[in-house]
């Protein structure tokens, strides 16, 4: 092992100072590069963070005007539904206590019944049809 040590020695004693210096200057330049690339980095992984919050933000934002249109549009139909349903429950009833209810064909009472179910009120305004104006 003492060999070795003085084998070791003697070969840096033998080589030039311009070689460690040489030496000296590159690890600087690695420790230099090194702390650079670390910062930049650092930099970089802040500035995606700051991104991920600012859409994770913007997302939340989003999602809850959805839910809230959402929630309004179902409202709006469920108040369409309650009244098509209290509007077929009328023209049911209307349909059950017709005197002509048993007739082969439909009189006009009954085709005014019918457009009631289309969202017509006034026949005069029916679009067309086999029964216009009646």
């Amino acid at each position: 092992m003492t060999a070795a040590v003085l084998g070791l020695i003697s070969i840096f004693g033998r080589t030039p100072w311009q070689v460690y210096a040489a030496g000296a200057i590159m690890l600087a330049a690695w420790l230099g590069a090194d702390h650079i690339y670390e910062r930049g980095r650092a930099d970089c992984e802040a500035d995606i963070k700051a991104a991920a919050f600012a859409e994770r933000t913007r997302q939340a934002a989003a999602n809850q005007v959805a839910l809230k249109t959402g929630a309004e549009i179902v409202s709006e139909l469920s108040a369409e539904n309650d009244r098509l349903k209290t509007t077929l429950m009328e023209i049911a009833d209307a349909a059950r206590t017709h005197p002509d209810s048993d007739a082969c064909g439909l009189g006009s009472d009954s085709l005014r019944l019918l457009d009631r179910i289309g969202g017509q009120t006034d026949a005069r305004r029916s679009a067309g049809g086999p029964h216009p104006g009646l």
